[in-house]
């Protein structure tokens, strides 16, 4: 029998499951080759990069952040909350909760294409927050040594605190768009009698969100001041095309 490329020497019967063996594997080559050229296609890849939405930053602002007391502790219920912060336990009496006040986005640099430096987009939230503490880890922030003492020589009483926020946005007419969580840490003063802090420095950072617009957001949130006098809060928040998709959604 003539060697060619395919040829099979042995036996007729040898030869003939050889030649059914190599038809199978043919086969199965043909039908792989098949399948990656579907894979290929339906993944957009015909040789170039990958599409995909590169991560962005915007500056958000809060002008008047004025908290009151929240005694249904809303924040203890909000489905996302409960999601995503599971070791977290809130603590009667010291929840809190905002007004919907307008919430201001700013365009960093203008990179993404979905608005230039500079450009913003008004929206509106509102905050329902309270004290934690964590069974999880079993442990906290260490307090204070004793009092501050000032420049004068005033003593004054600070204590360390950690909380939780649901944030609430919605569209300057009111339309939701979504809710972000956070995971707050500071300190605070109090001035007895009063047991509401006079001032305070707080961090919020944002660890996750859900809506269109949201999803997969994070930042931080920075706000100083007597909150319950009403102060401004400014931070960031960073996601795949962030600008765009709020902007999306505040046009409807």
């Amino acid at each position: 029998m003539a060697r060619g490329r395919f040829a099979v020497a042995g036996t007729p019967r040898r030869r003939a499951r050889a030649a059914r063996d190599l038809a199978k594997s043919s086969g199965v080559g043909a039908a792989l080759g098949t399948i990656a050229l579907a894979v290929a296609a339906a993944c957009g890849d015909s040789g170039g990069a990958p599409v995909s939405r590169a991560t962005e930053c915007v500056r958000v602002e809060v002008a008047d952040l004025s908290l009151s007391s929240d005694p249904a502790c809303g924040v203890a219920t909000d489905p996302l909350a409960r999601r995503l912060l599971p070791d977290l336990e809130f603590t009667p009496g010291l929840c809190f909760e905002t007004a919907t006040v307008p919430l201001r986005v700013v365009a960093l640099d203008g990179s993404s294409g979905a608005g230039a430096a500079g450009d913003s987009i008004e929206l509106l939230m509102r905050a329902q927050s309270g004290i934690v503490s964590n069974p999880v880890a079993g442990a906290g922030l260490a307090p204070f040594p004793g009092p501050i003492v000032d420049g004068q020589g005033a003593a004054h009483a600070a204590i360390s605190f950690t909380a939780a926020s649901a944030i609430a946005v919605s569209t300057a007419d009111g339309r939701p768009v979504g809710t972000l969580v956070a995971r707050d840490t500071g300190w605070a003063e109090v001035k007895p009698p009063s047991t509401l802090p006079s001032y305070v420095s707080e961090r919020l950072v944002i660890v996750g969100g859900e809506g269109e617009a949201l999803r997969d957001a994070v930042g931080e949130v920075f706000a100083t001041g007597d909150e319950f006098a009403g102060i401004p809060a400014r931070g960031s928040l960073c996601g795949p095309g962030l600008f765009g998709r709020l902007g999306r959604a505040a046009a409807g």
